[in-house]
């Protein structure tokens, strides 16, 4: 502390009982002998009382001493406190960290994950760790006796003997590299009774998990892992008659009881994928067989030349063009009386900017270019051109249409295409020719 911290021991603040009045800079809090009319003369008491205190007799003094002894020694052990703080955590900047399991009961998810495998890693962070003190190797025992003490319960609680039949394996076969363990050894003697007991219960772990699971094969193989090691931690004090004590030789018949496992992510995925792959093959072939049937098959020149993604791309000004052009394609073709082909085609370019307005999201992409009104206004005005000189005529015979004109094909063009709609004009061209 500084002078300025120290002197300011020294300025008592006193204020009343009731409303908390300060006077002048001392204060009692909240002692209810201190009240607003005594407050005052209890200031000018105390001072006094402090300026008599504050002399050389107090500070040769042995209990003023003995003040400044503890406040030294409580300024050391701060002072070694940050240090070690300071040594711990450049430690744990080079070391590799302790990675303790998720959960108690953690079963990681996938049909075909090895359980082994997957545990292993957090059971080697645990052995393979090296503790910075005694408060680290703490944490170090307490994370391996979790697993060996408190999982076991909540596998078989969820009727996951495999899984807890993993775990329990894995820990004995890491717990003589926990014993090799050098970085261990300055703070083994602190917690070496508690080491030795949940060594002992771990290896009767396994075996438990292996009758819970009905398991003559895992049964086996965690009897002979206590065998290979039941001579380990003689150094410990942890005798091969305790370690061999976990073994049991009881009759196992059946199969191994069956447990189901939770799909992982990417098995969802995939399946998800799968799905998805099955119903688009589907609607594919929905999609061709409505397209046999259709009366309007697709114009493969519109489909892989004009309505293709690229075309679409900053606003489809080339799907506005090819159409402008075929618009008067359409046009020669009414002229040379070819009206069933036009009349084909315009229905084409119609199915087909229909299709891909939803399929590759062409409303994303109209501008003055593209848009389906603007883009066909063309050729429907070239349709109308060549079908109003039938609307006035208003008749009930084709014989007031001028023969051999694109209206005069149209007229029977529309009738064969939708053979059941009526359009004025009730005789097809042969009867026309009979008649006249």
């Amino acid at each position: 502390m500084t002078f300025n911290e120290y002197s300011a021991i020294l300025n008592i603040e006193i204020s009343t009982y009731k409303d908390d009045t300060p006077y002048r800079d001392f204060s009692f809090y909240r002692n209810p002998l201190i009240t607003k009319e005594n407050a005052a003369a209890w200031t000018q008491y105390l001072l006094n009382k402090v300026r008599g205190l504050v002399s050389q007799e107090t500070l040769d003094s042995e209990e003023f001493k003995q003040i400044e002894r503890e406040l030294l020694e409580q300024a050391r052990r701060e002072r070694l406190r940050k240090e070690q703080e300071a040594i711990r955590a450049e430690k744990r900047l080079t070391q590799e960290p302790l990675v303790r399991i998720p959960t108690l009961s953690y079963i990681p998810d996938g049909l075909t994950v090895d359980y082994e495998k997957a545990y292993r890693y957090y059971v080697l962070s645990a052995v393979n760790y090296i503790p910075i003190d005694k408060e680290d190797f703490l944490y170090q025992v307490q994370s391996i006796e979790r697993m060996i003490v408190k999982s076991p319960d909540k596998f078989l609680a969820k009727g996951r003997p495999d899984a807890g039949y993993a775990l329990a394996i894995e820990i004995c076969r890491a717990l003589p590299k926990f014993k090799e363990n050098k970085g261990i050894e300055p703070y083994l003697d602190y917690y070496k009774s508690r080491i030795r007991k949940f060594i002992k219960l771990a290896y009767h772990v396994p075996v438990t998990m292996a009758i819970a699971w009905n398991n003559k094969e895992k049964l086996d193989e965690a009897n002979a892992l206590i065998e290979e090691h039941k001579s380990s931690y003689e150094s410990w004090g942890l005798k091969s008659k305790f370690i061999l004590e976990q073994q049991a030789f009881v009759f196992i018949g059946g199969n191994p009881i069956k447990v189901e496992r939770s799909l992982s992510k990417e098995e969802r995925d995939a399946i998800r994928a799968e799905e998805y792959k099955k119903k688009e093959l589907e609607r594919k072939e929905k999609a061709e067989e409505a397209e046999r049937r259709s009366l309007i098959p697709l114009n493969p020149y519109l489909e892989k030349e004009v309505f293709t993604p690229d075309n679409a791309y900053l606003g489809a000004p080339e799907i506005g063009w090819e159409i402008n052009s075929q618009g008067r394609v359409i046009k020669k073709m009414l002229n040379d009386g070819k009206a069933r082909d036009a009349m084909l085609l315009f229905l084409q370019i119609v199915k087909s900017m229909c299709r891909h307005f939803v399929s590759d999201e062409h409303y994303c992409y109209f501008d003055d270019m593209y848009h389906p009104d603007m883009s066909c206004s063309n050729i429907v005005d070239v349709l109308n051109e060549a079908y109003n000189p039938i609307i006035p005529a208003k008749c009930n015979t084709i014989s007031r249409v001028p023969p051999n004109s694109p209206a005069h094909a149209l007229v029977f063009t529309l009738r064969d295409l939708y053979p059941g709609t009526h359009f004025a004009g009730g005789s097809t061209p042969q009867r026309e020719q009979a008649s006249s």
